[in-house]
């Protein structure tokens, strides 16, 4: 019996399932236990991360894990969501840092470069460092890109954030003051080249999408041309994807690249985690939840 159109897509009912899709090619559990797991000691300052995944696969699970990792080295004071369903971050993100659309993060960036400023004239000023504000913010921009019509109205502001996000903060003198960006879609091919190659991390789960897993595995993890570059390439997506519910996660921002092992991550969500407040005051968490708008 020849499979039906959802089952070679890897779904079953409304789950993704990534043992199910027929692309599958490699798997190699010594190969997977080669990589090390993503830490927050992974991610540069300012990071432009990008999360890549079909629908049910976790994309929302792996987001809050790397936000907990943040929230324990205490990283950033900030942080907030953009997201067209306001939905996957109740009790972590208060509701008056959520927004459906891009409006208020011209006003965002424009404090970030207030406090930057401010901080330098401190320094000018030969005034101690603890007199410098403490002002890290991390944007979440959650599937807010998902046809061209969202493209032509919010790409190129999208586009600005991840070419210049990393230049938001540089005259802060204040060495932990920083802007950080998680753009989160489901699908790769959504998000124009010149945005996703800007990105210092690059995640992604199982694709049953010939075209998107060819994407991303010629974009970030051929290391040599040829087909013997491609193959090896597959091995590694595969050997970690093939896992339930494990992301690969490419640091595009390490150049030297000797081997996979060198810049690429695997990241299991722990889907378990007790749900805790990332930031925020009282009268923040006593805000009602924002009515989506049709």
């Amino acid at each position: 019996m020849e499979p039906t159109e959802s089952k070679k897509d890897g779904y079953h009912g409304d789950h993704f399932d990534p043992t199910q899709v027929v692309t599958n090619e490699y798997k190699d559990d010594e190969l997977f236990e080669s990589f090390k797991e993503l830490t927050e000691e992974d991610i540069p300052a300012n990071p432009f991360i990008f999360i890549s995944s079909p629908r049910r696969a976790g994309k929302s699970e792996v987001t809050l894990h790397i936000l907990r990792q943040f929230h324990t080295a205490k990283r950033f004071t900030h942080y907030g969501l953009v997201s067209q369903t306001l939905s996957g971050y109740e009790g972590v993100v208060p509701y008056t840092y959520q927004w459906q659309t891009m409006e208020h993060v011209g006003d965002i960036i424009t404090k970030c470069q207030d406090v930057a400023e401010y901080n330098a004239k401190v320094k000018e000023k030969g005034q101690p460092a603890e007199h410098y504000i403490d002002c890290s913010f991390c944007l979440v921009l959650d599937d807010v890109i998902g046809d061209p019509k969202d493209l032509k109205r919010v790409g190129g502001y999208i586009q600005k954030i991840a070419v210049n996000g990393r230049h938001i903060m540089r005259a802060d003198p204040h060495e932990k003051n920083e802007f950080g960006l998680i753009l989160i879609s489901q699908k790769i091919t959504a998000i124009p080249p010149v945005i996703r190659q800007n990105a210092d991390l690059i995640c992604s789960a199982r694709l049953a999408s010939r075209v998107e897993r060819q994407t991303f595995i010629e974009g970030f993890l051929t290391l040599t041309s040829g087909r013997d570059g491609l193959k090896d390439a597959r091995r590694v997506f595969d050997s970690i994807t093939l896992q339930e519910y494990t992301f690969i996660c490419v640091l595009a921002y390490k150049s030297i690249r000797v081997n996979h092992q060198a810049y690429v991550r695997r990241l299991k969500a722990d889907i378990t985690a007790k749900t805790e407040r990332l930031f925020g005051t009282e009268k923040d968490w006593k805000a009602r939840k924002p009515r989506i708008n049709f």
